[in-house]
């Protein structure tokens, strides 16, 4: 992520970085055929490394958008219902949520 946002600046172009979305889904149990992750690991992972990004996109002055906030369930942790199929993977309508969030920040 540094090298590549050095990189970028270097050659004037903007930055934009999102955050990790959430993993699993909340209500569904039905949702993707991986089995569900027993241990709080993979959420702890996923909210560290989203404390990262917004820590080093402040620092660097780039924006960040956070798809994280923008797509989890009321516990924090999971997918919002609809927001993917799979628990991996943004949906259609999780896409879009992510785009105008996006788009805000692009000339």
């Amino acid at each position: 992520m540094r090298s590549m946002v050095r990189m970028a600046k270097r050659y004037g172009i903007k930055v934009v970085i999102g955050t990790i979305p959430p993993w699993g889904c909340y209500s569904d149990s039905m949702c993707g055929s991986s089995a569900p992750d027993q241990t709080a690991l993979r959420y702890e992972q996923i909210a560290q490394l989203n404390a990262w990004l917004k820590t080093f996109a402040a620092d660097e002055g780039i924006t960040l958008v956070d798809y994280h906030a923008a797509l989890t369930s009321t516990d924090g942790l999971h997918y919002a219902e609809g927001m993917t199929s799979d628990g991996v993977h943004p949906a259609p309508a999780g896409f879009a949520v992510m785009q105008p969030l996006v788009e805000a920040h692009l000339p």
